[in-house]
């Protein structure tokens, strides 16, 4: 009971304290209006009126930023609770399966099917809260391919399946030695699946996990690939949206390959959240996309940032308990520097804390704009 009770409650309170927010923002405006009046008429006591309302707005203006930011946190907690349930659900039906042939309904493929008459299921790779990803053979390609299949679940409304089709389509258009390749997106029934490049590598994440902090050399190797893959996806117009070690796949000769560009997140307006915010990974996301504001290039470098923080001190800047508490952090706090953890170059730490600021315009302008200052750092 306490596992519905938790995301109802939720659920009430991402729809109430929003308007809270607006309400704060409406005096915010009229407070402000004021102000405008009274520097006007002039006068001593007029300038001490007016000094003791620029006072008064300062204050009101923290207390509304700060309950917005709890509003927009609530929501991803509200919505990294509905993923689970969502993911849980998917995994079941996935468990639930009976032997035999292939039940499309749950995107169990089995090895020897044919998908869209096309592709020849060899394999799992892997499972995930949106679906599952195959490995399989593309005789039109004469080479192996993955094809990941996206769970029905997802996608509620004909509109919300055309939105996912659009978005992913512009996927293909990043070609990077450093981005795993898009081939194509198809439709089939209730069945949305892509194909994509095959590319035998193991998760950053896992690396980490395994390596704890990187030398340096290498920081410069994954930094300036993973970098140089994100420039080459920005230029083509395509943002990722939910950067993390988890997306980024190293080859055993070090070839670096980001994943899910324009896929790791599933698309507004799909029942996934309750005000709007497209789902990322709490660990990774800007304070403005936590805000609930559109991702862009500027929400990439700041997962970059995040990355190499990780890679060069074994930690991430912020941590918490709950999606709340590590929202708060990135929207709030200060990250400790760097060489707190572990010595380290002045400049390669400014290139990290730049990529960390709270203000997209006070990042690096771009990602390889961020490369070159890498480079410059340890090269």
């Amino acid at each position: 009971m306490e596992e519905v009770i938790i995301p109802v409650a939720l659920f009430f309170t991402a729809i109430g304290l929003p308007v809270l927010v607006h309400f704060g923002k409406y005096y915010l405006r009229h407070v402000e209006r004021r102000l405008e009046i009274s520097a006007g008429s002039g006068g001593h006591e007029a300038r001490a009126q007016l000094e003791e309302l620029q006072r008064e707005n300062k204050a009101l203006r923290v207390r509304v930023e700060n309950l917005e930011t709890i509003v927009t946190s609530v929501d991803l907690e509200l919505n990294v609770r509905l993923n689970k349930v969502l993911s849980e659900v998917s995994q079941a039906n996935l468990r639930g399966l009976p032997g035999g042939a292939a039940d499309a309904s749950t995107h169990v493929l089995r090895p020897g099917q044919l998908l869209g008459a096309r592709y020849e299921i060899r394999g799992e790779i892997g499972r995930g809260g949106m679906g599952a990803v195959y490995r399989a053979w593309d005789p039109r390609l004469s080479e192996e391919v993955a094809i990941k299949v996206i769970l029905p679940v997802y996608w509620d409304s004909d509109a919300a399946r055309k939105r996912f089709v659009l978005e992913a389509g512009a996927a293909r258009r990043v070609a990077h030695p450093n981005v795993l390749r898009v081939y194509d997106i198809n439709v089939d029934g209730d069945l949305i699946y892509i194909s994509m490049e095959y590319f035998a590598g193991q998760r950053l994440s896992d690396v980490m996990a395994d390596r704890g902090p990187l030398p340096l050399p290498e920081i410069l190797a994954v930094g300036t690939a993973m970098l140089d893959g994100l420039a080459a996806a920005h230029d083509a117009g395509v943002i990722h949206r939910d950067l993390k070690p988890q997306n980024i796949l190293v080859g055993t000769s070090g070839q670096l390959k980001i994943i899910d560009f324009g896929l790791a997140a599933p698309p507004r307006g799909s029942g996934l959240t309750a005000t709007g915010v497209v789902l990322g990974t709490p660990e990774y996301m800007s304070p403005e996309q936590l805000r609930g504001q559109r991702p862009d290039i500027g929400t990439d470098i700041y997962a970059a940032g995040v990355i190499l923080y990780e890679l060069a001190t074994g930690k991430r800047p912020f941590s918490g308990e709950g999606p709340i508490a590590i929202a708060l952090a990135h929207s709030r706090e200060l990250p400790a520097p760097p060489s707190q953890h572990r010595p380290l170059p002045r400049d390669l730490e400014q290139v990290i804390l730049r990529a960390l600021e709270k203000e997209p315009e006070n990042r690096h302008r771009s990602a390889n704009a961020m490369c070159q200052a890498l480079r410059a750092a340890l090269g």
